[in-house]
């Protein structure tokens, strides 16, 4: 197997038994501090003869020819290309696989089940990581402390490295500074949002942790939003004088969870009732804290009189920070201004995360563009692209241009007339009325999507479903692109499953609609990938930027009765 990026994914596998009865897979995941070797006793100590076993390592750089610090967001990544892999090779489905980590590799097992939102049938969490020594966390050595029992024993495998405390192969030599900042903000993001994970989960937990360790963990699992969740104690003393005990406990876990189905919640009115309705509420409220209408009234007027030396946030303050206008000066990512102060505050605001992620989207999209249009071409079949809400079309035309020997034809909507005309006047100064059509259209309206002629293979909903709430809107606006599409067409739609910023967004940014405040309600991955489903889509890949702000989901429509 290869990673994403042609890294080759050695994993080691135990079939079942002959002629035993189909069991759930087991996926275990180790990091680089466990050595491979001793994954086959753990394996045997397991006893689970009638299981189908794999084990994954974490890679420890880049690629191959790479030897780069590694970004965190990688592990989450080849996780998932893991899975698919072997659920497509070894033809086992994604619910009838249960996935095991300990410490570092049960964080990133989290991290995973949190922006892809894989319908496992569970997930075993052993002493999960959530919480890092302060010399960790600020980009230091373990030298001249003491070294936290959690970070430097495995309760599973032994002898190990020490994972986070240093020595060679642990991610203290192998990530950047940057890096292990990345990889505390994952924590933060994971314990803060642990609610958006809806999988089956079971952890197993040392009693013999510092009260600050089992407090996160904790607090971990209250959030978790699984309608089956469970959490054992085991004591780290004894495991010392027998690990068989833990092992034993696992398989009892397992065996356990053999009968029980995945039942997961239905969040079609997500919109109405739950954590990000409460998120949005409060957002949309007028802030009752006195501090705090101060702290936003200084932001704004700050904003106001010094931001106006950024050209960046001049766009802003005139058009709406959501603007078109201001998305396609985000996309150029060049920094000017007045002077060198406002060239020098418009390339700290062009390197904000927030838009860092948004020019990351559009990387991703033309991945997944192009994902869709390679296979069109392998079964001969056109390429015809809709874009339901376009806006002016810019951030469009640099990928049709480069692949325009590629696409057969591309149809741009939008329900903003003047964005219609500008995005024409584009097409014919760059010559490309021929192939790409403008016109005006309301992506709400299903009765319009529907009437469009069933010959488009490719959709794309960029940016645009993230700015309404309403899922009554939405799914009506899904139904309508899968009538629009010809059977085995695909569908790009991007999604904001996470901002830590939403606040202040609301509170001192404002919106392309006539100013009024910049809110947003986020979605749950699982949310969005539930909407798609019953408009009659079947999920088929996706990405996320290494900040999991944005998601950008292909589609592909399964069937002409929705």
């Amino acid at each position: 197997m290869t990673c994403f990026d042609g890294t080759p994914l050695h994993y080691q596998y135990w079939s079942a038994d002959e002629g035993s009865q189909p069991h759930p897979a087991i996926v275990l995941l180790r990091h680089a501090g466990q050595p491979e070797h001793y994954m086959g006793g753990l394996v045997a100590d397991l006893r689970l003869p009638c299981h189908q076993i794999f084990s994954l390592c974490l890679r420890t750089s880049v690629s191959a020819t790479n030897q780069a610090c590694l970004h965190p967001a990688v592990w989450v990544r080849d996780i998932d290309e893991f899975v698919t892999q072997i659920k497509l090779i070894y033809q086992i489905p994604l619910h009838q696989m249960i996935i095991v980590g300990e410490d570092i590799a049960a964080l990133v097992i989290a991290a995973w089940l949190h922006d892809y939102a894989p319908q496992l049938k569970a997930a075993i969490l052993v002493n999960p990581l959530l919480r890092f020594p302060h010399w960790w966390q600020s980009g230091g050595d373990a030298k001249g402390y003491p070294q936290p029992h959690d970070l430097c024993r495995s309760a599973l495998i032994r002898p190990r490295q020490r994972l986070l405390a240093g020595g060679k192969g642990s991610p203290s030599t192998i990530l950047s500074r940057e890096s292990r900042e990345q990889l505390s903000e994952m924590v933060r993001r994971i314990r803060f949002d642990a609610a958006a994970i809806y999988m089956p989960i079971v952890m197993l937990i040392n009693e013999q942790a510092s009260s600050s360790v089992l407090k996160a963990q904790y607090d971990f699992f209250n959030q978790l939003g699984s309608r089956y969740k469970r959490i054992n104690r085991f004591s780290s003393q004894r495991l010392k004088i027998n690990r068989q005990l833990l092992t034993d406990r696992i398989r009892l876990v397992i065996d356990e969870l053999m009968p029980t189905h995945s039942t997961l919640p239905l969040l079609f009115d997500a919109d109405q009732h739950g954590i990000t309705k409460q998120e949005f509420d409060q957002l949309v409220a007028p802030e009752r804290h006195w501090l705090k209408r101060l702290q936003w009234r200084l932001s704004r007027a700050l904003l106001k009189h010094v931001g106006v030396f950024s050209t960046g946030i001049q766009i802003g303050l005139t058009h709406g920070f959501d603007s078109g206008l201001s998305l396609d000066y985000i996309y150029q990512n060049r920094p000017t201004g007045c002077h060198w102060l406002g060239k020098r505050l418009d390339k700290i605001y062009l390197n904000h995360r927030s838009w860092q992620s948004v020019r990351q989207r559009k990387v991703h999209l033309e991945a997944l563009l192009l994902i869709a249009i390679t296979y069109l071409q392998a079964n001969h079949q056109p390429v015809k692209i809709l874009d339901i809400a376009a806006g002016n079309g810019h951030y469009l035309l640099d990928f049709i241009k480069q692949h325009r020997c590629h696409i057969d034809h591309v149809l741009l909507r939008d329900f903003v007339t003047a964005n219609v005309q500008q995005g024409l006047s584009t097409l014919e100064a760059q010559q490309l009325s021929s192939q790409v059509s403008f016109e005006w259209g309301d992506a709400f309206d299903e009765t319009s999507l529907a009437a469009l002629p069933q010959d488009r293979t490719i959709a794309i909903a960029s940016g645009f479903y993230e700015l309404f709430d309403n899922n009554v809107q939405v799914i009506r606006s899904l139904k309508g692109v899968a009538q629009a599409l010809a059977v085995g067409g695909f569908f790009i739609v991007t999604t904001k499953i996470w901002n830590p910023n939403l606040e202040f967004m609301a509170r001192v940014l404002s919106s392309h609609k006539d100013g009024q405040a910049w809110t947003l309600r986020r979605r749950h991955q699982l949310e969005i990938d539930q909407l798609l489903a019953i408009a009659g889509f079947h999920k088929v890949a996706q990405r996320i930027d290494e900040w999991g702000i944005f998601t950008v989901t292909l589609v592909q429509k399964v069937s002409r009765h929705l």
